[in-house]
């Protein structure tokens, strides 16, 4: 996604992902939606980040041949 203009949404990030990866990642974000009530989505450092009481607690992000652990 280098060079690509920063996404301003998880849903525009997801779009420009590939389709495997972008399944993945998809799942991610639904689980912790569904698992850490109170999450809200957001773009932080060019990804896509959870924030929960005004913090960022998870990121994931998609790279050429892997996607990133949730941290």
């Amino acid at each position: 996604m280098r060079g690509a203009p920063a996404p301003t949404s998880t849903g525009a990030y997801l779009a420009a992902v590939p389709p495997d990866q972008r399944a993945a990642l998809q799942a991610l974000r639904e689980t912790v939606l569904d698992v850490v009530p109170g999450a809200v989505e957001c773009i932080s450092y060019g990804m896509p980040a959870f924030r929960l009481d005004g913090r960022a607690f998870c990121y994931f992000a998609a790279a050429r041949s892997r996607i990133s652990p949730p941290n």
